[in-house]
């Protein structure tokens, strides 16, 4: 590498610039896995972000756009270590800040296939939003994220400060992960009915009077394997829960929980529908989460943005 790298240090890590010659020049171990990415020797840099102790955390090459996003500076991400995998998310979101700094943008685009589906959606936790759906070549989404940044940021309490404006940190509700017995005893009683929205429509969907509909998982369960032209799987725990079920006339319905996005959970989705018969499948939810999860398992929207409010987005195998 050479003496003239830009590095800005942050919270006790450093994050260096680098151009495609540096790049050249950093140990093959860190080369052998960014070249794992797309389009690398096209890229206008990278940020290398390491420890003080030499640790390397991850490494973001940017690159520029064409149109529609000519405005626009899009990224690749590796991480570099599996250890304080915190510790190396942080380092990520301080990138993105210092890439939109130096490169003088406001808004950064990234592409996901589905081999980075669980990336994506941590992309989404983070406040990017879907701006594209594409089927050129392999099937990806575009996904962008408008920054609030001041013009002139040098200091490592104005970068702390960007970072704590583009990041809000969310309230957690639940301690260390795990849900309180009383929430565990609550949703057991009523969790359908206190977590998904327009039951009045997946109850038309199955023929069955509204006030008939199961009000727990458990009983939405039995219910289904009482059935023979109806199958149900639950996806996910306690409140956070999504439940697929499919008919044997290749149609599909997924209960979509209103408020909880659990990247784990929505992997899961992937997999039922991705092994699904349903050729049609309708769902309660319209947002870029479930979106991204069913156009990458092969589904895209039929329905208008008119829709009826009672009742159900629609969704059809590609």
């Amino acid at each position: 590498m050479t003496n003239k790298i830009q590095s800005t240090r942050i919270k006790s890590i450093d994050y260096k610039f680098l151009d495609q010659t540096d790049f050249k020049s950093i140990p093959q171990n860190i080369k052998n896995i960014a070249n794992q990415l797309p389009n690398i020797v096209s890229a206008k840099g990278f940020v290398l972000a390491q420890k003080e102790d030499g640790l390397n955390l991850t490494i973001v090459p940017y690159f520029l756009e064409s149109f529609p996003y000519e405005q626009k500076i899009s990224f690749h991400i590796s991480f570099l270590t599996q250890k304080q995998s915190f510790i190396g998310a942080i380092s990520l979101l301080y990138s993105y800040i210092l890439i939109c700094k130096k490169m003088h943008v406001d808004s950064l685009i990234s592409r996901y296939s589905l081999d980075q589906l669980d990336t994506l959606l941590m992309s989404l936790d983070l406040n990017f939003h879907v701006v594209e759906f594409s089927r050129n070549s392999i099937p990806h989404v575009v996904v962008e994220k408008n920054f609030i940044l001041k013009s002139n940021i040098t200091k490592e309490s104005e970068y702390i400060s960007a970072f704590n404006t583009n990041y809000p940190i969310k309230k957690m509700n639940i301690k260390h992960g795990q849900i309180p017995s009383e929430t565990l005893k609550k949703s057991e009683e009523s969790q359908i009915y206190d977590s998904i929205s327009n039951l009045q429509a997946f109850s038309r969907w199955l023929n069955i009077d509204y006030d008939k509909f199961p009000k727990t998982f458990i009983e939405l369960d039995q219910l289904c394997k009482k059935q023979n032209n109806f199958k149900g799987t639950k996806i996910g725990s306690g409140e956070k829960i999504y439940y697929f079920i499919e008919n044997n006339n290749t149609i599909g319905a997924l209960l979509c929980p209103e408020t909880f996005k659990v990247r784990r959970a929505l992997k899961s989705v992937w997999k039922v529908l991705n092994v699904s018969n349903s050729e049609v499948v309708y769902t309660n939810k319209h947002d870029d989460w479930i979106d991204a999860v069913l156009f990458l398992a092969g589904f895209v929207m039929v329905s208008s943005e008119n829709k009826q409010d009672d009742s159900l987005w629609k969704w059809e195998r590609i």
